[in-house]
């Protein structure tokens, strides 16, 4: 009997414990999870939005609804999460919120933005960037972090660096190719150049020996900024080339890159195409093989959505930066291109790269039609990325360019293999279209229609 009521009383025993032990694990267990919420709760930070870290650092917006996109990669070492359907107050208390947060305002591009479209803001803590920009149109906040980012001083307006020359004229050389390619030259009234694009390491030589020919005998271009819109080979093959060829790079100064390295998600998807990884080797390396005209070396920028550069009496604004199409979405690599519009004497050039689809319906949407009312049109992808659904949601055109040579062959407008009634159709919007393959055109600002200087065709515009 003593033995049976051992065994009972220690079965008992060892469920008090049993159910002590579970009380008690329930309660830590609970315990943990109320703390776990009340940190959440606490955390400030998009990093509970994003699986990137650097976000951790990065204080969320205050409205409690607000609907985050998933954060991605953008390149060159930028993050971007998207706020969904977000309004100006929501952008501007933002903004208030980082100040609170210890961050300060470093520059950002006036009180209407860009025509009133998109307003950015850069803000700054210790080493991470915050870029900050409200896309009025789409109702969307882009909130982007970088850590040691470094800015152009070119987002700063400087009024003593517009020229007092009033003899001088600014040009646009829509200079002529050997090659499948496309690039601009621009010529300041200091006697200076931007760059836009450059086209294939075979244009090397006669893009320097061109510019040589615009400067007084025995001095070095200067080249204040050069503009790369996306990697391929047919765009910024160029400096591919001067990283192989030093010689090229004692010719001239290039002060300055500016180029959106791509997410490396955008790169596998498409693959080695037109040697895209080499191409980014090279651009990414180019401080260490370009020359600026202070001695020193080549400063690379990434631009940013909303920004806007001032060089003399131009003004550069990004317009589209391609992380506003998700890196998956992309069909091709052309989708990286960067969209820029640059005011000259009042007059509006834009400049598309490669946009493609998706790309030009983004930034379509962003920006009413009166905002696309065009002195210069650039037509994207030498014409094969055109159609009436994108150019018929464009303002007024005057004139239309791009190259004679593309990749499909043949030259002139019916060059454009397989979109020539889409091109027949922009080319009936504009007074004036031309090809640029049999001779370079030198376009001088103010610029009307028919004034284009042409220069007599070094290169033969048949494949």
């Amino acid at each position: 009997m003593n033995k049976k009521r051992t065994v009972i009383l220690l079965s008992l025993l060892a469920a008090v414990l049993i159910v002590g032990a579970g009380v008690y694990l329930y309660s830590a267990s609970n315990q943990r999870a109320q703390a776990e919420k009340v940190a959440e709760e606490n955390d400030k930070g998009l990093k509970r939005y994003s699986e990137f870290e650097i976000f951790a650092d990065v204080p969320a917006m205050t409205r409690e609804d607000v609907v985050y996109q998933d954060a991605i990669e953008a390149g060159g070492g930028d993050y971007m999460i998207i706020a969904e359907d977000t309004a100006m107050e929501d952008y501007q208390d933002y903004l208030s919120v980082l100040e609170k947060e210890g961050f300060k305002k470093v520059l950002d591009n006036g009180e209407q933005g860009l025509e009133g479209y998109v307003y950015t803001s850069h803000y700054q803590k210790e080493n991470l960037l915050v870029v900050v920009s409200y896309i009025k149109n789409l109702k969307q906040t882009t909130i982007t972090a970088a850590q040691n980012a470094v800015l152009s001083d070119r987002l700063y307006r400087d009024d003593s660096a517009v020229s007092t020359q009033t003899n001088a004229k600014i040009k646009m050389h829509v200079y002529e190719f050997e090659s499948v390619g496309m690039g601009f030259v621009f010529e300041l009234k200091s006697g200076h150049f931007l760059l836009y694009d450059g086209g294939t390491k075979v244009e090397l030589p006669h893009l320097v020996n061109y510019l040589e020919s615009l400067v007084p005998e025995g001095q070095k271009p200067i080249i204040d900024a050069w503009f790369i819109s996306h990697a391929h080979g047919d765009h910024m093959g160029i400096l591919t080339g001067i990283a192989e060829n030093r010689s090229y790079a004692d010719r001239m100064y290039i002060d300055s890159v500016y180029f959106f390295d791509p997410p490396a998600e955008s790169v596998t998807i498409n693959g080695d195409v037109d040697g895209v990884p080499w191409n980014l080797k090279f651009c990414n390396a180019a401080s260490e093989y370009l020359k600026a005209s202070d001695g020193g070396q080549a400063k690379m920028y990434r631009p940013r959505l909303g920004e806007r550069y001032y060089f003399e009496d131009i003004t550069i604004d990004i317009i589209y930066t391609p992380e506003l199409s998700p890196a998956e979405d992309w069909d091709t690599f052309n989708a990286s291109s960067i969209v820029t519009m640059m005011t000259i004497e009042g007059q509006k050039v834009l400049l598309t790269g490669d946009a493609d689809w998706s790309s030009q319906l983004i930034y379509t949407d962003m920006y009413d039609k009166e905002y696309f009312n065009l002195t210069i049109y650039q037509v994207p992808h030498h014409g094969i990325n055109v159609y009436k659904q994108i150019t018929n949601r464009l303002g007024t055109i005057q004139t239309v360019v791009y190259p004679a040579k593309v990749v499909t062959g043949g030259a002139g407008p019916a060059s454009f293999t397989g979109r020539k009634p889409q091109n027949e159709h922009l080319m009936s919007l504009a007074p004036e279209s031309f090809a640029f393959g049999d001779g370079t055109r030198i376009l001088t600002f103010p610029y009307q229609v028919g004034t284009a200087e042409k220069l007599p065709p070094k290169f033969s515009t048949e494949e």
